[in-house]
């Protein structure tokens, strides 16, 4: 194969090309200065994000939770567990079925939460300073059918 071959047959351009290295970069982005600023508060940008899924799904089985946030059995379950010990979250048997855990966020959950979320917001807020308020509403309607279409994001049918 000669050379002009190579370069035909393979997309052209550096990584920036590529829209997954721009999501990737965008992302360690977002959740490194998300980490540093929720870190105080004891939470993490996943414990945040697990954080606003209950408030938003309350008595959410364990494993729906995990379906939709794109987490490992495994995972979740260290992070359910150090929340629970946090006294974030409570976690009670599923009365339907005593293999599932339904979890809710306690009191202190709900507000750990507030302010977390509010310093989330900022570092959102700072990172799209450069964009309209349009601009924002198409990036996040782009990366909301983005994910529509993944398996990441199945609806939680048990909640």
């Amino acid at each position: 194969m000669s050379t002009s071959e190579d370069r035909t047959s393979s997309p052209p351009g550096g990584p920036e090309d590529f829209l997954g290295y721009l999501l990737s970069r965008a992302a360690g982005v977002v959740r490194g200065r998300t980490d540093a600023t929720v870190r105080e508060l004891g939470l993490t940008s996943h414990a945040l994000g697990f954080l606003l899924l209950l408030r938003a799904q309350p008595e959410s089985s364990q494993s729906a939770v995990a379906s939709r946030l794109g987490m490992d059995r495994t995972t979740m379950s260290q992070l359910v567990e150090s929340q629970v010990r946090e006294g974030l979250v409570s976690r009670v048997p599923d009365s339907a079925d005593r293999r599932n855990n339904r979890l809710s966020l306690t009191d202190a959950g709900h507000s750990i939460l507030m302010e977390a979320s509010a310093r989330a917001f900022a570092v959102e807020r700072t990172l799209t300073a450069g964009l309209s308020e349009v601009e924002v509403k198409t990036l996040r309607a782009f990366l909301e059918a983005m994910l529509a279409s993944s398996d990441q994001t199945k609806p939680m049918a048990d909640s």
